[in-house]
């Protein structure tokens, strides 16, 4: 064969090489669209399963926040929504589909929500827990929230939360304190989980039940109590009314000698007092409707005198 003719085969071959290396993708691997909706009866994969070891060294930078043991922090910076190079923590540690299930029966799931559909409601401001919303009780731009975060498992925590009115503590207390006045409104919940070694947001509960959207606060201004009133006086006057002293839930410290005192005066309602009892003392009261009554006492100037009225509201049933 002589080399012009070698030369006139080589586009041949080439072309069966080229033929043989393009072949088409088999049509069984081709993806399914995800804009597919998700009906409310669908089924949700467990998503409690534990974290292996090999998932977790897959992923070598996960951040510090993501051990078990931060889930507060991972929370904070949850909430925060972005880290400091503006990557959208919350859309990184949200679940693909979260189930809402019912606050009161949480077997119940009442609907199956898209990442993208959910409205995270909690927001940090000035270290405050808030949701962006005007108040219905105040005048702030913003609602207040009484929130608590319980580490239910390793592997899950929850974070409740309700409305909450507060108020200013500090010119008696000589700190930067606040206090509950009332909460109201339904409350909620998230549950994370972790998963592929962080927390994921992977439920929400709402409640479905009715519920006025505050108390008033006018109602605790009804029960004739003032400022600096006697407390056997004002203890007397809530009696009168058919509030009852209230002997539930944990017992007072009987250690703190202010405390003791008041019990064997037969105030088996006090609660608490705050450091010697120079700063105020709890009492509650409870009536027929279920509510809960929080009478705050503090001393007079004379050690001897008997404590005063100085705060009460209406809290939450217990």
């Amino acid at each position: 064969m002589t080399i012009m003719n070698s030369y006139k085969l080589m586009p041949l071959a080439l072309i069966g090489l080229i033929q043989a290396c393009n072949v088409s993708t088999p049509s069984s691997v081709a993806t399914q669209s995800s804009s597919t909706p998700i009906p409310k009866s669908a089924t949700v994969p467990r998503s409690n399963e534990p974290t292996s070891e090999a998932q977790i060294t897959q992923r070598p930078n996960l951040p510090a926040f993501c051990d078990r043991s931060e889930y507060e922090t991972f929370f904070e910076k949850f909430v925060f929504g972005k880290d400091e190079h503006g990557n959208d923590l919350r859309a990184m540690y949200t679940a693909d589909r979260i189930e809402v299930r019912d606050y009161d029966n949480p077997a119940q799931v009442l609907e199956v929500l898209r990442r993208r559909d959910d409205e995270f409601s909690i927001n940090l401001v000035d270290t405050r827990w808030v949701q962006l919303v005007p108040s219905s009780v105040d005048n702030s731009p913003y609602t207040r929230l009484k929130l608590d975060i319980d580490r239910t498992s390793a592997d899950t925590f929850r974070v409740n939360y309700i409305k909450a009115q507060y108020r200013y503590t500090g010119d008696v207390t000589g700190t930067e304190s606040e206090e509950i006045v009332q909460t109201y409104g339904n409350p909620g919940a998230y549950i994370f989980q972790h998963q592929n070694g962080c927390w994921k947001l992977t439920q929400k509960l709402q409640s479905t039940k009715n519920v006025t959207s505050a108390a008033s606060p006018i109602h605790v201004n009804t029960l004739g109590l003032t400022e600096n009133m006697p407390y056997s006086e004002a203890r007397q006057k809530l009696i009168d009314q058919g509030w009852q002293p209230h002997t539930q839930g944990d017992p007072p410290n009987r250690r703190e000698q202010v405390v003791r005192m008041l019990l064997e005066r037969g105030y088996v309602e006090v609660k608490d007092c705050s450091g010697t009892g120079q700063a105020p003392c709890r009492f509650e009261f409870v009536n027929n409707n279920g509510e809960l009554l929080v009478v705050s006492t503090i001393p007079q100037d004379n050690p001897n005198a008997e404590r005063v009225v100085w705060r009460w509201f209406i809290e939450a049933k217990p």
